[in-house]
């Protein structure tokens, strides 16, 4: 397993969306120095499929303020690798993919990732990013004086490197023993989620067999989903 190398802040390379095209490329720099050679940048489409571009680098000052190139028919994908073509959602014009620099965050050897977000190429947000839409309701709910938070549960099931069932001693859920019969993934996994900025407030085997649970820091809905999506 490879091991996530802190950036510079608290896990994380920070800058401003609005920030001058040289700060960008000094984070570009600073991300270099760090080995970084490609910058991932993903958006959950509606089927809840986690989808990337990639882009070296150096393109980093692009990639936040022009953004990459993506087709609507992103918005029409389906799970199963169909696309539900609509009149309006098809291959034809052209969205744009903008990093969000704030949550840059060295994941692997190389490669550091970023969530993305879907505009036109004017800028303006498309009204079909789920990312958007998030950062527009947790606005209209501070307005009204509430502060949202919310905290993730991510459950996953352990399984042999040919995604057979493990065979190992009877799974007792919540069970202390199960627990340190894994210990050594556990406690790689929470120094992982550390040194990428992800606070995990517990973690435990859960009621099926070889099934497990984590659950995230409670936080601002936004960060929320950024960091599941990161934790995932």
């Amino acid at each position: 397993m490879t091991k996530v190398r802190s950036a510079p802040v608290d896990g994380h390379v920070r800058t401003n969306v609005g920030a001058p095209a040289d700060a960008t490329d000094a984070v570009a720099a600073a991300l270099a120095e760090r080995g970084v050679r490609i910058v991932l940048g993903t958006v959950v489409d509606m089927a809840g499929v986690t989808r990337a571009k990639a882009s070296p680098v150096n393109r980093l000052e692009a990639f936040v303020h022009a953004g990459m190139g993506a087709s609507p028919s992103w918005n029409v994908f389906c799970v199963d690798f169909g696309v539900a073509f609509t009149p309006e959602l098809g291959v034809v014009g052209d969205l744009r993919l903008r990093l969000d620099p704030a949550r840059l965050t060295i994941v692997d050897d190389g490669v550091a990732w970023a969530p993305a977000a879907f505009h036109h190429q004017d800028g303006s947000p498309f009204a079909g990013c789920a990312r958007s839409r998030l950062e527009q309701m947790v606005a209209r709910v501070r307005a009204t004086g509430v502060e949202p938070s919310t905290g993730p549960e991510l459950e996953f099931v352990l399984v042999e490197p040919d995604g057979s069932a493990r065979s190992g001693p009877r799974w007792q859920g919540y069970g202390v023993r199960t627990v340190l019969d894994v210990a050594g993934f556990l406690t790689d996994v929470q120094a992982r989620f550390a040194d990428a900025g992800v606070p995990i407030d517990q973690l435990h085997a859960e009621y099926g067999a070889d099934q497990f649970e984590i659950s995230l820091a409670p936080a601002d809905p936004l960060l929320t989903a950024d960091r599941t999506v990161l934790a995932r």
